[in-house]
């Protein structure tokens, strides 16, 4: 007898616990790769570490992992995520107040030819368009936090911040990846794209929700891969800093210090996900009778009325 499968709520409540799980274990084992096997001068780990060897395998498992659950395990059309709703907008606060104070921090930073050693077009141009895409990606995130972005018809303005948003991370991967004062398999800057290209996929699925045109298993992959890379780069790297394992002139502070607080942001999204509100389970039962009684009121027949009745009538 085949065996019918597990309702949706578990498997989701199953995979976000997964993901959390999986979260904690990548950020804990950065965290001791860096303080007891980094190497300050070359930049890379020791090489007679194991520790970071598995890191990087688990790593790449939970990945594809996530992918695969995300991918296989949910029927197509048997998702549906909620818009933000209020605690998730009061967390996208955090990725916007770190948005503005990155741009502060660039514009403050006065001479940006001394941030970075070397890129193929002119240093000022990028700095300005990073400054600006920072400004942009805290207005979006405040417009989340206060509702505007989920009223109807904010398609426009939804993809137009959004894909701000979305240039600001193409902006810190370009800095990262151009930093020629850093190997280009250096396993913080490679951790570090990683960070960015998820916080562009979980940016585009939030997108794509606000607008009324989401993929659910899509949205739901984009925002597991990005609290899996955000956090295991950023929190690590943060706490790297400030023990002074990584340089006190380390690049990627500013842009670190968004990507904590959109793995912040992600975290929430994801658990309410699959643990909405009690308000909202409270209110879905009567809704769903409202809706069935609609329902059975517009398919009731109305009743057939006797010509000849209507004549009688008439004539008396």
């Amino acid at each position: 007898m085949k065996r019918s499968p597990a309702p949706v709520t578990k498997r989701l409540s199953a995979f976000v616990i997964s993901t959390l799980i999986a979260n904690v274990i990548a950020i804990l084992l950065r965290i001791c790769n860096l303080n007891w096997f980094y190497d300050i001068e070359l930049g890379y780990y020791k090489s007679s570490a194991f520790l970071p060897i598995l890191g990087n395998v688990l790593l790449t498992v939970f990945a594809v992992g996530i992918a695969v659950f995300a991918r296989f395990v949910f029927i197509k059309d048997e998702l549906t995520l909620p818009k933000p709703t209020l605690l998730p907008r009061l967390v996208a606060i955090l990725p916007a107040t770190g948005a503005l104070l990155a741009a502060i921090g660039m514009i403050l930073n006065g001479n940006a030819e001394d941030y970075i050693s070397a890129l193929p077009f002119q240093v000022s141009t990028l700095f300005g368009a990073y400054a600006v895409f920072a400004v942009i990606t805290a207005a979006f995130f405040f417009l989340l936090a206060a509702g505007i972005l989920q009223r109807p018809k904010r398609g426009g303005l939804i993809l137009l911040l959004g894909l701000f948003s979305i240039l600001f991370f193409v902006a810190a991967l370009a800095v990262a990846y151009f930093d020629f004062e850093v190997q280009m398999n250096s396993p913080n800057k490679l951790i570090f794209q990683l960070a960015c290209l998820s916080a562009m996929l979980a940016l585009l699925a939030d997108m794509r929700i606000l607008a009324d045109a989401q993929k659910p298993r899509f949205s739901l992959f984009a925002f597991s891969l990005a609290t899996l890379f955000l956090g295991s780069s950023s929190v690590p790297s943060v706490f790297a800093y400030m023990k002074g394992i990584f340089p006190s002139d380390y690049r990627n502070l500013l842009a670190d210090f968004v990507c904590m607080a959109l793995w912040c942001y992600c975290l929430i999204r994801l658990i309410w996900i699959a643990y909405p509100s009690e308000e909202k389970k409270a209110e879905s039962p009567a809704e769903e009778a409202t809706e069935e009684v609609q329902e059975t009121m517009s398919e009731e027949p109305l009743p057939e009325t006797d010509p000849q009745e209507i004549k009688t009538e008439n004539t008396d």
